[in-house]
């Protein structure tokens, strides 16, 4: 963005949002059945990246970027998110920690 000029505003807007899903992804907690989940406020990676650290096999960035070089197919293969919280032992309306 600095070497494109991007507007200081257009940056700091960028940085917040991104930051934000950075400590979505991390916390370990998945947020989907909350009203920030309900309402799309939430990216809802929590499970995408939280199988990349359990399992070890694919999710290495974003992910569209995981379907471009296919390093997702052992997550799509178990179900994505509703497969994967499942396997964890979480329920349809459980928001407990995920690791």
């Amino acid at each position: 963005m600095v070497a494109f000029g991007a507007h200081p505003l257009f940056q700091g807007i960028w940085l917040l949002i991104r930051l934000f899903q950075t400590y979505e992804v991390h916390s370990g907690y998945s947020f989907h059945n909350t009203w920030l989940g309900k309402s799309g406020l939430l990216n809802g990676e929590a499970s995408f990246h939280d199988h990349h650290h359990t399992m070890n096999l694919g999710n290495f960035g974003a992910e569209h970027m995981d379907w471009l070089f296919g390093t997702m197919d052992h997550y799509v293969r178990d179900g994505r998110e509703q497969g994967y919280l499942a396997k964890r032992g979480f329920g349809e309306d459980s928001n407990r920690k995920a690791k």
